[in-house]
């Protein structure tokens, strides 16, 4: 297990250059060839959204009114309220309009050809056994503190479960909140 906290965190910015991003992690080249990775952004402006063709986007709002994702096929994708994830492909040239002055994202950007992936978020109130299986598991606290085996992972602090690894989390002093994004790896073709 690796235990993230604040100071691990790198600022990037977008691709396209209209902003910049928290990146909490990437595995893999850490430019456009990575795997797959997290990251926070604050939103402050409606505008496009940089472009990762063959790559699926996960996206949820973790504080503000969020925003609509317009230029999809099927319409404007709604990425409110907060802690609801949604999903979008990175081929697709994506319009942000925010709700309001600004929104807090968390994002998950995958390379659809590798893995296969999920973004969540979970409300922890009672001790539950995690695995990673045969993937990985990357945790962000949003709120509270949890602790997974020797690893106490206080609010805005991440945890990476690698594969084959096991542990009991238990949510420290009440309730946390945490963000759980989910990878498999894709058979080889």
């Amino acid at each position: 297990m690796r235990h993230f906290s604040p100071s691990d965190y790198r600022t990037m910015p977008w691709k396209n250059g209209g902003g910049a991003t928290m990146e909490l992690y990437v595995s893999g080249e850490p430019d456009m060839d990575f795997d797959w990775r997290v990251s926070i952004a604050t939103v402050d402006r409606d505008g496009p959204f940089s472009r990762f063709p063959g790559y699926d986007r996960h996206i949820m709002t973790i504080s503000g009114e969020g925003m609509s994702l317009e230029g999809g096929p099927d319409g404007p994708i709604d990425v409110y309220p907060v802690f609801v994830p949604r999903r979008f492909s990175g081929d697709w040239t994506i319009t942000g309009r925010l709700r309001g002055e600004s929104a807090r994202d968390f994002n998950l950007i995958v390379r659809r050809d590798k893995f296969r992936s999920e973004l969540d978020c979970v409300l922890m109130t009672e001790a539950q056994t995690q695995s990673a299986g045969a993937g990985w598991i990357f945790y962000y606290v949003v709120s509270g503190a949890v602790k997974l085996d020797d690893n106490c992972v206080m609010a805005d602090e991440a945890l990476l479960m690698e594969p084959g690894e096991t542990g009991l989390m238990v949510a420290l002093d009440g309730p946390a909140r945490l963000v759980c994004c989910r990878l498999n790896s894709l058979p080889a073709s």
